[in-house]
């Protein structure tokens, strides 16, 4: 009996592994894909959000700093024009944001106000939008080359370097969006006659309109799954036949129903930050946190409506599978030891590499000890073949570390480039040690535009020195 209670068991954990595996590479295929095909989210289709809904993978994690709250929305795209299941931005009109300092960009005044958080997200690509709330101030402490705002919101991010996260201050009752205008009011013609026929009455003004389409909502149904026929449009079904559905629907048709009242009003895309994990003391951002909401303008300035029902969360949490536990232990046992280790100083980590070093080569000893030699033959042709030259090792940053070793500024064994030039005052070259990196550690070389550019700066920087040495003596 026992040997048949422990087979069934058995069985049935490598079944539900395997769906967990399964399901795992589907959603990291589809991110793949979508990442490389719309990295900028100028697109975003009914189901996009549906399709994460399912997985409990931690994407990352926030922590509030000195006491502040955290935001409870973090936008990553918006969107004005609805064509069909898709919302899309016709014109997203990309601006460069000017740093104020190294790794930092201001987006609005500061204000007694503000409150700070830090968002542990590290990119896995160099270019991408960067989740922050609408009332987003100032980012601090990411490493990119440069930064981007469109004029609906979204903060996109070239030339990133991989780093543990960054901070962001942020208001409370302001955003970044801009006003609205013309496209905030279009009802596309094939939804008109059922959101006339739903809202019949105008409203006074967008207070009013906003209570009105809260309380349309009030008897609709969560639900994350959808039996919609096939010659029926997703929106219209929902509307008048099954009245449940997830965020995306809710969100769409909230803008819709605000449009059709009047109200100028935009779809919206990020993630919900609500989930607190105490044994970090931080939240936890999963994939199934993707939400999405309708931003309605009222009393001039941009206001979050969300009409999707609040027990979502509890919703979604209800499917989480059986080995999410461990996994929530791995996922955040790595990213706690990523953090110790980032705060070793370098006196640290020569202690670490002593020890794992000593292990290796008693390890190395045993194993001569105890296997028999083996003599390996080698081709006469050997001695002609050349290691390939490893990239970034003729980098134009070196010729400034050689100068400042000429001037006395050497750079101690091991120690990072990011620590040396703080240790000798020079800040000014933090800058082109990211430019340096890109060359240094791409395994293909680095752009031929990162090499030019930071060429260009370290022939400046070097002219400036002789310059200071000409004039000093």
């Amino acid at each position: 009996m026992s040997i048949f209670l422990a087979g069934t068991l058995g069985h049935q954990g490598i079944r539900v592994t395997h769906l967990e595996v399964k399901d795992l590479t589907q959603r990291w295929l589809t991110q793949f894909i979508e990442r490389r095909t719309n990295p900028l989210k100028t697109k975003s289709a009914i189901g996009a959000l549906g399709k994460l809904k399912s997985s409990d993978q931690i994407e990352f994690r926030v922590a509030s700093l000195d006491g502040s709250p955290v935001p409870t929305l973090l936008q990553e795209a918006t969107y004005d024009s609805p064509s069909g299941t898709d919302w899309l931005v016709l014109n997203p009109q990309f601006s460069p944001v000017k740093p104020v300092a190294d790794f930092t960009w201001r987006f609005a005044d500061r204000t007694p106000e503000e409150s700070r958080a830090k968002i542990y997200l590290e990119f896995d690509r160099e270019n991408a939008l960067v989740p922050a709330p609408a009332g987003l101030t100032e980012i601090f402490d990411l490493p990119a080359l440069d930064i981007k705002k469109s004029r609906f919101g979204s903060v996109s991010a070239t030339g990133l370097v991989a780093s543990p996260g960054f901070e962001i201050s942020f208001q409370r009752d302001s955003t970044i969006n801009s006003a609205p205008d013309r496209s905030d009011l279009f009802v596309p013609p094939e939804y008109q006659p059922t959101m006339a026929a739903l809202l019949p009455e105008p409203a006074d003004d967008a207070r009013e309109a906003r209570r009105q389409v809260y309380q349309f909502f009030s008897d609709f149904r969560y639900s994350l799954f959808q039996d919609i026929p096939s010659h029926s449009d997703p929106l219209i079904h929902f509307l008048t036949e099954s009245r449940a559905g997830h965020c995306e629907y809710f969100a769409s048709t909230a803008v819709l129903a605000l449009r059709q009242l009047g109200v100028p009003a935009r779809y919206a895309v990020g993630y919900s930050v609500q989930e607190y994990d105490s044994t970090i003391d931080m939240y936890v951002v999963r994939s199934r946190h993707a939400h999405a909401w309708a931003i309605a303008w009222i009393d001039d300035r941009w206001q979050v409506v969300d009409t999707t029902p609040a027990i979502w969360l509890e919703a979604e949490s209800e499917q989480t599978g059986p080995l999410q536990p461990i996994f929530d232990f791995a996922s955040n046992s790595l990213f706690l030891t990523q953090l110790w280790w980032n705060d070793q100083r370098i006196e640290d980590y020569e202690t670490h590499l002593y020890v794992i070093g000593g292990i290796l080569v008693l390890i190395l000893i045993w194993r001569i000890a105890t296997s028999d030699q083996v003599r390996v033959g080698r081709n006469d042709d050997d001695d002609n073949e050349t290691d390939s030259a490893r990239p970034g090792l003729d980098s134009p940053f070196f010729s400034v570390e050689e100068r400042l070793a000429a001037d006395g500024y050497s750079r101690a064994p091991g120690e990072p480039f990011e620590r040396w030039v703080r240790r000798i005052g020079h800040d000014e070259l933090t800058a082109m040690i990211v430019l340096h990196n890109h060359l240094r550690f791409d395994p293909y070389g680095g752009s031929r535009e990162i090499r030019e550019k930071l060429g260009l700066a370290v022939d400046e920087w070097l002219a400036r020195r002789d310059q200071s040495r000409v004039s000093s003596a």
